[in-house]
């Protein structure tokens, strides 16, 4: 396809549609400078076309370059106001220059025109656990994973914030499908079996202490908590 476009470019360099394929295609095969390039030269063409506008700003954050990212997806939901991918990443951009002020109005976009936009509830989610909004963070992370249960991290977090706050029997079921994609992290399973000695659960504790062991020998404490739940256990 790109040689098509480029070809269509040499008969006619202002061919809109040509010169907007070109840096498509760039963009796909993850040539973002390259596609940086494409997209500005076609919107010489035609500057008030929004999807040049909105994957000039995906190329743009592929370089880490956010602060004109900001730009073209802002430029982009002028002409498309209405976009929640575009606002998406809008919020992605800002949330990466550390303007959390602007991100979250950006993911709250999103969630108005979509509110089942998972990865928006889970940046409001990193959002609101950063500067300790714990209680809508919860939240966030519970709409995320509803939603858009694909994203690891989101189990993660949920799960630890729950456990952390002492609502054991909602952390189980996150933290036990976090283990699936990382089933060594020690945090996760140190909380389990904390969880399951708290439920008087002493032989999945045992089993889960031990896995600790096994996987960090090191880690001299967890016989502590070994020996606490086999003496519990024969009461």
């Amino acid at each position: 396809a790109l040689f098509q476009y480029q070809r269509a470019l040499w008969i006619d360099e202002k061919k809109f549609y040509a010169q907007l394929g070109v840096g498509l295609c760039l963009f796909n095969m993850m040539k973002y400078e390259d596609a940086i390039y494409a997209l500005r030269k076609t919107l010489k063409i035609d500057s008030y076309d929004h999807i040049t506008h909105y994957y000039l700003g995906l190329s743009l954050m592929a370089i880490d370059d956010n602060k004109n990212a900001i730009s073209s997806f802002t430029q982009s939901l002028l002409l498309d106001p209405d976009n929640s991918n575009t606002y998406f990443n809008l919020g992605k951009s800002y949330y990466e220059t550390g303007k959390m002020i602007q991100a979250r109005e950006a993911f709250n976009r999103v969630i108005n025109i979509d509110a089942q936009y998972g990865a928006a509830h889970y940046y409001l989610g990193l959002i609101n656990e950063n500067i300790m909004e714990i209680n809508k963070a919860i939240e966030s992370y519970t709409l995320a994973r509803e939603n858009s249960s694909e994203i690891e991290d989101i189990h993660y977090r949920l799960g630890m914030l729950l456990y952390k706050t002492g609502e054991f029997k909602k952390a189980m079921e996150p933290l036990r499908e976090f283990i699936i994609y990382k089933p060594n992290n020690i945090r996760v399973l140190e909380a389990m079996g904390n969880i399951f000695i708290s439920e008087s659960r002493f032989k999945e504790a045992i089993d889960t202490y031990k896995r600790i062991r096994e996987e960090y020998p090191e880690k001299l404490d967890i016989n502590l908590f070994l020996a606490e739940s086999y003496y519990k256990l024969k009461e």
